[in-house]
C-alpha cells in the first residue's frame, strides 16, 4: 500500500531544489514554451523527486498585471462564487460581513482568499465569472460558445476559468486551452507535485507518450486519503448489543417481515484482520448457520427476539474476542461485520423505537440517504460495494479496473445486480428510508433526510462525508437526548470476500483523488504576455506549501499556530475562524469556506484535509482516528494512486480520460444513459431507485424517459449493453485509457 504524504511535506523538499534559482524572466519579459528552448536560468539543485538536474524560471510580479478570471463553483447560486453578492451566502440576511480579520466585507468585494491572494502575487483580478450558469460544466460550456471571451466573441478575452477535465482536454487537443506542460519551467511547486505524484500526472497527461498536454491544473477535494464511509448511532449499537440481556428492556410490540435472505451463505469460517490501538490482531469469524437463516426462522421477530439472536450469534461466532462490547463488531477499528450482519443490526434498530428513543411510536429509519435529491442518494448505490460490487464508487462514471487490467463498467456486472436485488430486498423490510428520493418520504417531507430523521432522534445510519453529517452531535435536538450519549460516528466499510478465497476483508473505492475538474488558461492568453505569465504564477502558487495553506485554510487571521493530523503538522484553525464556522454555518465547513471565506472552489490545488478534520465533531473524532488507523497499518484496503500495482483492485480509475474529439462527440451523443442513471443533479432519474422502490418487472420501469425500454431483469443486461450504449462506452474508454499509458493488459 502507497504510504500516505501530505502535498505540505512537498515544500520543504521544493526549497531545497529551488535554492540558487535567480529571475529570469519579469513580467515585461516573453514566456516561451519550454518546447522551443526557453528559460535561459540553470539550478544545481534537484527536483523534489528526481535526481535529475531541472532548471526553473522565476516569475517577477513587482508590476500588477489584470487577469480575466471565470470562477465559482454553482455561480448561478450566487453565493459560492469569488465576490459577496447581495442576497446570497454570507451577505444572505445583512448589508455587510465582519470577518475574522476585523474587515467589514460588503456587496462587491472579494472573498478573504481571493483578496489576500491578489496582494501576495500583486495582481487584480477582473472576475467575469457569468451568474447565469448552474454549474462548473455549464460555466465552460457557455463561454466555449464564444470562444472564451466573455459576453459575446467581441467580448474580453478570458484568461483562467474553471471546467470538467473531460471538456477542458478536449479543447487542449483542439489548440484553443493552454499545455500547461510546455511552461512547467515556470511552475516548479506544480511540476514538483507532478513528479512526486506520477499516477497523477499520467491521469492529466492527454498524450504521456510525448510528455504533452497538462491542460488543467486538476482540483483536489483532499488527496490519498478517505473520502465516504458509514456513519451509524453508536450509543444504540451500544445499547442494543452491549453488557447483559434483559429481555424486558426490549420492545415486544414492533415487529419485521422478513424478506432478505443470506447473502454471504450460511456456512462461513474465515479470518479478517483488525485494529485494536495501534495493533493490527486477526478475527476468526465462524458459524455453519448466518445470522440472518437465524432471525428469519423466530417464530416471532421482535426487537426482543431479533437483539437476543444476534448476541448470541456475535458470541457464538466470534467467541471471546468481542466479550460484552459486541457493539465493537461494528464500530471503530475492531470492526469484523458483513452485510448480513448489519442487516440483522438494521432489523433490531427498527424494532426497538421505545427501547432506543423512549418513543415506542417512532418510526425509526436505519439506513437512510442525506436528501431527496438524486445527486444525493446515489449514495445507496455507492454503499453498493459492500455486497463486493465495483465502479459504483469510481473517480468516473461506473468504470472500475478490471482482473485483465482493462475498464469494466459496473452496470452491467453480476455484483451489481446482485446488489441492487439485496437492496431490494432491505427495502421490502422497511430497512431503507420509505419513498427515498422525494420530499414526500417518511422523514417530515422536508427532502433533507439527514435533519429530518438524524435531528429527530429517528435515523441510525447513512453512507457519506464525516465532517459534515456528524456535525449533527453537536447541533441538533438529538445531542441532549440518551443522557447526552448521541454519537453519530464513522465506521469501517462492511467485510466481503473480494478475493473469492474464503477471507473477507475490507476494501473502499471511496478515495480522494484528483476530482473531474479543475481550471485552465486559454491558448490566447499566450499572445499578452503578462497575463500568462501572471497566469502561471497563480497557478503554481497554489501548489506551493504558501499558496495550499491560503486556500486550504485561509488567510492568516484563520490560522492559529499548528496542529497534529495524521501524524503531521498542519496549520490550527483560529478561534475565530471555528466561532464562525459554528455560529455562521451550523459547523458545515464546507458551506463556510465557499459562503464566507471562499475557499474549496474547484480550482488548480489540493484542499488539505487537516482543516476539515479540525472541523469535525469531537465526539466523532476519535472514531475516525481508528479508521485512519486501519488504513496506515494496512487492514482497510483501496484504491491508490501508485503505478505498479500488481493487484488490479488497487488501481484508481482516472477521473479524466483522454478522448479525441471524434470519440468525444460520439461519447456525449450517449445521452440516453445518463439519463437512466443519472446522479449528476437532484432531480435526475436513477433506475435503481425504480427497482429498489417498486420491483424489478418491467411494467414499473419501462416508461420513464422520452423513450421506452425493456429493463426487466431478464432484459437488463442487453438493454444497458446494447440499447444504452454501455458496450460503446467501454470500448471508447479503453482505447482512450490506453493512450494515456494506463496500461489496460495490466503487464
Amino acid at each position: 500500500m502507497k504510504t500516505r504524504k501530505s502535498i505540505l511535506l512537498l515544500a520543504p523538499l521544493l526549497v531545497a531544489a529551488l535554492t540558487g534559482c535567480q529571475s529570469a524572466s519579469s513580467s515585461s519579459s516573453s514566456a516561451t514554451p519550454s518546447s522551443s528552448g526557453g528559460g535561459t536560468t540553470s539550478s544545481d539543485a534537484s527536483s523534489a523527486s528526481s535526481s535529475s538536474a531541472k532548471s526553473y524560471i522565476s516569475i517577477d510580479t513587482g508590476s500588477d498585471v489584470t487577469v480575466n478570471m471565470a470562477v465559482g463553483y454553482q455561480p448561478s447560486k450566487m453565493a459560492t462564487n469569488m465576490k459577496f453578492i447581495n442576497g446570497y451566502g454570507a451577505l444572505s440576511g445583512r448589508t455587510s460581513y465582519t470577518a475574522v480579520d476585523g474587515h467589514a466585507y460588503v456587496d462587491g468585494d472579494f472573498k478573504p482568499v481571493w483578496a489576500e491572494l491578489q496582494k501576495r502575487l500583486n495582481f487584480t483580478i477582473n472576475d467575469v465569472t457569468g451568474t447565469a450558469d448552474a454549474s462548473v460544466a455549464k460555466l465552460y460550456e457557455s463561454l466555449q460558445s464564444t470562444g472564451f471571451h466573455y459576453g459575446s466573441s467581441s467580448g474580453p478575452l478570458v484568461n483562467i476559468l474553471v471546467g470538467n477535465g473531460d471538456d477542458i482536454v478536449v479543447d487542449g487537443n483542439a489548440g484553443t486551452i493552454l499545455d500547461l506542460a510546455d511552461y512547467l519551467e515556470y511552475m516548479p511547486n506544480f511540476d514538483a507535485f507532478l513528479d512526486e505524484n506520477p499516477a497523477v500526472k499520467q491521469v492529466i497527461m492527454a498524450d504521456p507518450a510525448n510528455e504533452s498536454g497538462i491542460y488543467y491544473a486538476p482540483y483536489f477535494d483532499g488527496f490519498d486519503d478517505l473520502e465516504k464511509t458509514l456513519l451509524l448511532r453508536s450509543d444504540w449499537v451500544e445499547m442494543l448489543l452491549d453488557g447483559e440481556y434483559t429481555v424486558a428492556d426490549y420492545d415486544t410490540a414492533k415487529t419485521v417481515s422478513t424478506v432478505y435472505t443470506t447473502f454471504n451463505g450460511d456456512k462461513v469460517d474465515c479470518t479478517i484482520d483488525v485494529v485494536d490501538g495501534t495493533t493490527v490482531e486477526s478475527v476468526t469469524k465462524k458459524h455453519d448457520t448466518s445470522i440472518i437463516t437465524t432471525q428469519n426462522a423466530l417464530t416471532t421477530k421482535n426487537g426482543a427476539t431479533l437483539v437476543k439472536a444476534l448476541r448470541d450469534y456475535i458470541d457464538d461466532t466470534y467467541g471471546d474476542y468481542y466479550g460484552t462490547k459486541r457493539s465493537r463488531l461494528f464500530v471503530g477499528g475492531q470492526a469484523a461485520y458483513d452485510m448480513d450482519e448489519l442487516v440483522a443490526l438494521y432489523r433490531c434498530v427498527l424494532t426497538n423505537p421505545g427501547y432506543l428513543t423512549g418513543d415506542a411510536t417512532k418510526n425509526l429509519v436505519p439506513l437512510y440517504p442525506r436528501e431527496s435529491g438524486a445527486n444525493r442518494y446515489a449514495d445507496l448505490w455507492r454503499m453498493m460495494q459492500f455486497f463486493g460490487a465495483r465502479g459504483v464508487e469510481s473517480r468516473n462514471g461506473y468504470f472500475y479496473v478490471d482482473e485483465d487490467g482493462n475498464l469494466a463498467d459496473a452496470r452491467t456486472s453480476d455484483e451489481t445486480i446482485a446488489a441492487v436485488k439485496k437492496m431490494r430486498e432491505m427495502y421490502q423490510e422497511g430497512l431503507i428510508l420509505k419513498d427515498f428520493g422525494t420530499t414526500g418520504a417518511s422523514s417530515g417531507g422536508k427532502g433533507k433526510y439527514n435533519t429530518d430523521l438524524l435531528q429527530g432522534d429517528l435515523g441510525f445510519s447513512t453512507y457519506d462525508y464525516v465532517q459534515t453529517q456528524t456535525i449533527y452531535n453537536a447541533n441538533s435536538t438529538c445531542a441532549a437526548l440518551n443522557d447526552g450519549k448521541f454519537s453519530f460516528v464513522p465506521t469501517m466499510p462492511a467485510a466481503y470476500d473480494w478475493d473469492d478465497n474464503g477471507k473477507q476483508y475490507h476494501y473502499t473505492e471511496s478515495w480522494r483523488s484528483v476530482k473531474p475538474n479543475g481550471w485552465c488558461i486559454t491558448a490566447a492568453t499566450a499572445d499578452d504576455n503578462a497575463a500568462l505569465l501572471r497566469s502561471l504564477k497563480i497557478f503554481d502558487y497554489l501548489y506551493s506549501e504558501e499558496g495550499n495553506k491560503l486556500m486550504s485554510y485561509g488567510p492568516d487571521a484563520w490560522i492559529d499556530g499548528t496542529t497534529t493530523y495524521m501524524g503531521e503538522q498542519v496549520p490550527k484553525l483560529s478561534s475565530g475562524a471555528l466561532s464562525e464556522l459554528s455560529t455562521l454555518a451550523s459547523g458545515n465547513y464546507t458551506n463556510y469556506y465557499r459562503y464566507f471565506v471562499g475557499g474549496t472552489f474547484p480550482i488548480g490545488y489540493v484542499k488539505e484535509q487537516g482543516m476539515e478534520y479540525q472541523c469535525t465533531s469531537e465526539i466523532a473524532q476519535p472514531y475516525l482516528n481508528e479508521v485512519e488507523n486501519c488504513i496506515a497499518l494496512g487492514t482497510l484496503k483501496h484504491v491508490n494512486h501508485n503505478t505498479d500495482n500488481t493487484d488490479t483492485m488497487l488501481d484508481i480509475v482516472p477521473a479524466t480520460l483522454a478522448y479525441n474529439q471524434t470519440e468525444s462527440s460520439v461519447v456525449d451523443a450517449m445521452t440516453e444513459m445518463s439519463v437512466v442513471f443519472g446522479v449528476e443533479s437532484s432531480s435526475a432519474y436513477n433506475i435503481w431507485r425504480t427497482i429498489v422502490v417498486e420491483g424489478w418487472d418491467s411494467s414499473t420501469v419501462s416508461s420513464f424517459t422520452t423513450n421506452s425500454y425493456n429493463l426487466s431483469e431478464s432484459n437488463y443486461v442487453n438493454c444497458v449493453t446494447s440499447t444504452l450504449q454501455v458496450g460503446s462506452l467501454v470500448k471508447y474508454a479503453n482505447d482512450a485509457y490506453a493512450r494515456m499509458g494506463m496500461n489496460p493488459s495490466h503487464q
